[in-house]
């Protein structure tokens, strides 16, 4: 599909820079109510020509004008008197989309249009300061081959604005309101597909991490997965929350590399990922003819979806770094024992006697039915070293939480010594007037002049 287009205009009570005045206005709103305007040329297409019958035999009244209220469109002589004596800005808009697009979108139909306007006009208004209450705006449909369009004049009922331009960024966010309301079937379409197709990449993604025997994948492939996903697992801080984004950055780069990989080698993976940014380019199209654009957009899903399937990475590799950790645990004290990392970190917790006794007690359990007592003393010093790894990896975690707190505090306060400073300033100006208002009184300056500078 190509860009949705908006074109914007406003015309001001008396002579503007651009030389258009509200009689400019009341001229353009007979050009949008001729019916002769909506007419298709003669050589179009047939299909084309009987959606156009239809609507010609569907169209209320002879104008063609409508507004906010389906069925409630004042004259065109009291429109035209309204705006030609109005006392602020009209504002014109024509937005617009090609022939082709229309065809897919529904927008042949006048009624799609209406429902459009009706929708997005009020959010324009809130986006233009405009009390949606206090909006007055008339349209009407030019089916013209190629580009069918919609013409809209709108004004204050009560004006309060006196500038007629519509910022830059304001502008570009009701653009982004027309374009979405006006291409939501395609959208929503595309939008469905995408996360049908990030669903499915998670899937395969979990399909080789449990190497699911009924999906074949390489030998070779597996082996090389499984040697990179070893070696992300031993750069894991084996601490903290197993996200992502809180990852140190070699340990985010490994991961990113990894996923980048999968989603190269893999052959689905590939196609899915390919498939993922060429929708995010399409639904990019509609905001810019700009190929960079595209580009930028595709890269960026493409960067999602690496970080979405890099998160199921990290969490698989700080299983495998914990199992491998507690697989050391367990081969130091020589036990299968399920139930040995909750005891372990049960006693870790312990002090003094009560701890010594506590390993002379797991010591005797786990020694089970060899009562040799030779066994006893190298399962106690075993425990205290697994013990001491807990207690090592647990300052580790302590101390990460720490940073977040101490850099949470060191925002705080240069946020204070922010405010210390405006109330600082705040009072030095407060001093300065009130210096300046008796300097002023002293030299005989009325008090509306007073008034009126420092209002100004």
């Amino acid at each position: 599909m190509r860009p949705f287009v908006l074109r914007d205009h406003f015309y001001l009570p008396g002579q503007t820079a651009r030389g258009k005045s509200l009689t400019s206005a009341a001229h353009h709103l007979d050009y949008m109510q001729n019916p002769k305007k909506e007419e298709l040329v003669q050589d179009t297409t047939m299909e084309s020509a009987g959606i156009h019958a239809r609507y010609m035999g569907e169209r209320p009244g002879s104008a063609g004008l409508f507004g906010p209220i389906p069925g409630r469109t004042p004259p065109l002589d009291a429109l035209e008197n309204v705006i030609k004596n109005h006392d602020g800005p009209v504002w014109r808009w024509i937005p617009s989309v090609t022939g082709e697009d229309a065809l897919e979108l529904g927008l042949m139909d006048r009624r799609r249009w209406e429902q459009v306007a009706r929708h997005v006009m009020p959010q324009a208004a809130k986006i233009m300061g405009i009390d949606p209450g206090n909006l007055a705006w008339v349209a009407a449909m030019h089916r013209k081959e190629g580009h069918p369009h919609l013409h809209i004049l709108f004004w204050e009922k009560v004006p309060h604005r006196e500038k007629g331009v519509i910022k830059k960024k304001k502008l570009a966010d009701i653009r982004h309101l027309w374009m979405k309301e006006l291409y939501r079937p395609r959208r929503q379409a595309l939008g469905a597909e995408k996360s049908a197709v990030r669903q499915q990449a998670r899937e395969a993604v979990q399909s080789i991490l449990t190497g699911d025997a009924s999906i074949h994948i390489p030998p070779p492939f597996l082996k090389e997965f499984a040697e990179r996903l070893s070696t992300l697992a031993d750069h894991m801080p084996g601490h903290g929350r197993a996200a992502l984004k809180y990852m140190p950055p070699e340990v985010k780069t490994e991961a990113q590399s990894l996923t980048q990989w999968l989603l190269q080698q893999h052959p689905d993976l590939a196609r899915l990922s390919a498939r993922y940014g060429d929708i995010a380019a399409e639904m990019a199209q509609h905001y810019s003819d700009d190929p960079a654009q595209h580009q930028k957009a595709r890269q960026n899903a493409q960067a999602d979806l690496t970080d979405r399937m890099g998160q199921l990475l990290i969490q698989q590799a700080a299983a495998l770094d914990k199992e491998v950790r507690w697989d050391f645990v367990r081969a130091t004290i020589q036990t299968d024992d399920p139930h040995v990392e909750r005891e372990l970190h049960r006693m870790s917790r312990l002090h003094g006697e009560e701890r010594k006794q506590a390993i002379h007690d797991y010591a005797e359990t786990l020694r089970g039915d060899r009562p040799e007592s030779k066994y006893q003393r190298p399962l106690e010093r075993r425990i205290e070293k697994s013990l001491l790894y807990i207690e090592e990896a647990r300052r580790q975690q302590a101390a990460h939480s720490l940073r977040g707190v101490f850099f949470g505090l060191q925002a705080a306060l240069r946020q204070a010594e922010a405010e210390n400073r405006r109330e600082a300033t705040k009072r030095r100006w407060g001093s300065a007037k009130e210096s300046w208002v008796q300097e002023a009184r002293a030299k005989g300056v009325s008090e509306e002049k007073i008034a009126e500078i420092e209002m100004g």
